[in-house]
């Protein structure tokens, strides 16, 4: 099955000359939605019909597909369009919910249709996004990124997350890292000051199957949100939550001591 098939332009720069220069304050926030939604809901399926459709134009696939320019991620993004592209003939990308976090971008959930039932490969819910660029609503890349990494097993080059939404993923990543000290492990833990005892002694426990970093596949943050979902590699892709805890972001006690009981690890303190 087809799972990215991105498309490229060259950067732009608008410029406003003749007459005199004024400014203006610029707003700290963008609207909270289009100015009809209803319109861009629409706009948003057709992109999702049409993303990693073989039986489009490729420039009707480029239109929906957000716009990249690293050279690295044009290249991979080439590679699973070529290598996918013709299986993607029985699948349909069925949005099931969009909602709007600015008049620019909005959360997409989705499932993948193969035939007449569910893609045997990524059978549930998908966590999607969109994005408004050059007028048009696009699939975003990291929605692409997400679907190769579950899919395939291919990561995409570079991070296709935000800053923020790095650093929120980051104390997912370094669950399984054998390299953390022990204040380092507590503090990435929802209050682990107060379990400190059962996170170190669990990691001691288990210290032969840590490693290197997890992926951070996505994460969905509301502005302002105290926490957020994040959805991450641990054998299979796992979702989670990301909680602000003085300051910093962290895994959530629940999401931590729910993936300890299910390693066998016993259940968290109260």
């Amino acid at each position: 099955m087809v799972l990215s098939a991105c498309a490229h332009s060259s950067g732009k720069v608008a410029i406003n000359a003749g007459g005199a220069v004024t400014t203006a304050a610029v707003p700290t926030t963008r609207p909270a939605a289009p100015i009809d939604p209803v319109a861009a809901e629409a706009a948003i399926r057709h992109a999702y019909d049409t993303w990693a459709n073989p039986n489009v134009s490729e420039a009707e696939r480029a239109a929906a597909n957000e716009i990249i320019t690293d050279p690295a991620e044009i290249a991979f993004a080439k590679e699973m369009s070529d290598g996918n592209l013709a299986q993607a003939a029985n699948v349909r990308f069925v949005v099931d919910a969009i909602r709007f976090t600015s008049d620019v971008t909005a959360d997409v959930d989705f499932h993948i249709r193969y035939g007449d039932g569910p893609s045997p490969v990524v059978p549930g819910l998908v966590p999607g996004g969109a994005v408004l660029e050059d007028g048009l609503w696009r699939v975003t890349h990291a929605t692409g990124c997400f679907l190769d990494a579950t899919a395939i097993g291919r990561s995409c080059p570079g991070s296709a997350l935000t800053a923020e939404e790095q650093a929120i993923g980051q104390p997912f990543a370094d669950l399984s890292r054998t390299d953390l000290s022990d204040d380092q492990r507590v503090a990435e833990i929802e209050r682990g000051d107060e379990i400190r005892d059962f996170i170190v002694a669990t990691a001691h426990r288990y210290a032969n199957a840590l490693g290197g970093s997890l992926t951070v596949l996505a994460v969905r943050h509301r502005p302002d949100a105290p926490d957020a979902e994040v959805w991450y590699t641990q054998g299979s892709v796992q979702p989670g939550i990301a909680v602000l805890d003085r300051g910093r972001w962290t895994v959530s006690r629940a999401t931590w001591c729910q993936l300890t009981a299910n390693f066998g690890g016993g259940s968290c303190p109260q």
